[in-house]
Order: structure tokens, then sequence, then C-alpha cells
């Protein structure tokens, strides 16, 4: 009796199938696993890649700071050959010294009292 109570336009159109028919659920499980398994992957990756970063960074801190030290013993070893020059020429020219000394003192005492 209900077939008989349906339109021409009712025929045509296909009856809504319940959406609980078990197929949905096990297709959502599966892609949502499969989601699950992706998102790890990704993660790993990019876990990865933080590690590969994070070791570059190290290397290139590790250079650096060699280069520094290499820097500051150049440094120190050009202070101590510049004392060294400046030891040897007070003794070979003390006089010289001392008037350069005398010299430097009157400036920088009129420099002062202004």
């Amino acid at each position: 009796m209900y077939e008989a109570n349906r339109t021409e336009e009712q025929h045509a159109r296909p009856e809504p199938r319940p959406h609980g028919n078990g197929h949905d659920a096990g297709h959502a499980a599966t892609a949502s696993a499969h989601l699950a398994e992706r998102a790890h992957e990704v993660i790993d990756r990019a876990g990865e890649k933080a590690g590969e970063i994070e070791s570059g960074l190290r290397d290139s801190a590790r250079q650096a700071a060699e280069r520094a030290a290499e820097v500051e013993e150049r440094v120190r070893q050009g202070a101590r050959d510049r004392a060294t020059q400046a030891r040897r020429y007070i003794g070979a020219n003390p006089f010289a010294t001392a008037g350069i000394a005398f010299a430097a003192g009157v400036v920088l005492s009129a420099l002062l009292r202004r």
C-alpha cells in the first residue's frame, strides 16, 4: 500500500539508505588509523630533521668556538710581541722614552685642566 501512495517523482528518487549499515564505521576506523599512521610518520620525519638541524648547529658552534680560540691566541701573541718590542725600545732608548713620557704627561695634564 505504501508503494501505491508514492508519486512518480518519488519513484524516480532512490530511497535514502540508513547510515548505520556497519560499513561506514569500519571505513571511519580504517581512515582514522591511516591518518594516525601518517601523523606519526610526519612527526618521526620532523624529529629526524630537527636532529639533523641540531647536529648541524652544534658543528657550526664548535667550528666558531675553534675559530674564536685561534683568533684569541693570535691577538694574545700579537700583544705579547708588541710588549716585547716596547720593552726593547725602552731598554735601548731610555732618554727618548723619558722624554716621550714627559710630553705625554704635559699633554694629558693640559687636557684634564680644561
